[in-house]
């Protein structure tokens, strides 16, 4: 079978042009200089159960990807249920480990968006610092490079800006060299 690397992207937001905004092709411009990175899917406002749809759909097709990287960002915090993304984000690992041998996620950046999104925010991102490598599944702590600079933020203090595209490219890209 074809090895090609898929990403997904749970907090990327969109462009006015479409479907995949300038962002994505900016994050995937500066990480296909360094890895196999064919597709990139960016879901705007989409959450772990939107994620786990569209990997079902690519699951059907029998395919084996190299690596999936998971975008991991707000949209999920939003609803206050923590248990719950937990579960959904372990569901979205577990077909994404049987699509691939390498499955990375991209945790969550650091919201400037009131204390209580920061919170969950933060609670989520050291979650995942913990049971993704307790389940073979790589992490990328996003939290650290981006905290203490909302300068990499846009003005919604959510997502990155032109100044941090370029950091969540680099982490990603490091990620997608180190783990195998």
């Amino acid at each position: 079978m074809a090895s090609a690397c898929h990403m997904y992207s749970l907090s990327i937001s969109v462009g006015d042009e479409g479907y995949t905004c300038d962002k994505c092709r900016e994050i995937v411009r500066l990480t296909e200089k360094i890895s196999e990175l064919e597709t990139l899917q960016c879901l705007p406002g989409a959450r772990a159960p939107d994620i786990l749809a569209n990997l079902k759909v690519l699951a059907n097709a029998k395919r084996k990807y190299s690596k999936i990287v998971i975008h991991a960002g707000a949209n999920d915090v939003r609803l206050r249920q923590s248990e719950i993304t937990k579960s959904n984000i372990k569901e979205v690992c577990e077909l994404a480990s049987m699509m691939s041998d390498t499955v990375i996620c991209s945790g969550p950046l650091p919201a400037y968006r009131g204390d209580e999104m920061h919170s969950r925010l933060l609670s989520l991102n050291g979650w995942m610092s913990k049971w993704c490598p307790q389940n073979n599944i790589g992490f990328i702590d996003n939290w650290t490079s981006f905290w203490g600079r909302p300068d990499l933020l846009k003005r919604d203090g959510l997502h990155p800006s032109w100044g941090g595209a370029p950091l969540l490219s680099r982490n990603m890209a490091h990620s997608l060299r180190v783990c195998t």
